[in-house]
């Protein structure tokens, strides 16, 4: 909702409290979502972004997407999944929880939609990017 504190801004206030001097990170903070941050981010990298080796670090859920954009724009990234969905309790159980069950219905469909437009617009060259199904990995 608030779009004055950008995830750019953020990261820098992270790492400058984690002791990380701001002249050995450079920030891209322009992006409004995926594609825009792989593109802009390229512009920033230049040629190394295809000849370096680069992670990218965004939440388990998101990564499948974020790796075919950021492929597709011409990196050369590992994923390195964070966040992952648990209750951590490392047990299975069948219940019924309707409003749980609600919301991550809700955030694995605007992933799985996500996926289906970038494939339509170009963005990415496959629905479901993974190590076996990109050239470039």
């Amino acid at each position: 909702i608030d779009r004055e504190l950008k995830e750019a801004d953020a990261a820098r206030m992270f790492f400058s409290r984690m002791g990380i001097a701001g002249d050995r990170i450079v920030y891209e903070g322009d992006s409004r979502n995926t594609y825009e941050n792989a593109v802009f981010s390229r512009r920033i990298a230049g040629d190394t972004a295809k000849t370096g080796r680069w992670v990218l670090v965004t939440s388990a859920l998101h990564m499948p997407r974020a790796m075919g954009v950021f492929r597709g724009a011409g990196w050369n990234v590992l994923a390195y999944p964070v966040d992952y969905s648990t209750d951590g309790q490392g047990r299975f159980e069948i219940g019924f929880q309707p409003i749980s069950a609600l919301s991550q219905l809700n955030r694995a469909m605007r992933e799985w939609i996500g996926l289906f437009a970038y494939r339509i617009l170009g963005r990415t060259s496959t629905i479901a990017p993974s190590a076996n199904t990109l050239p470039d990995n």
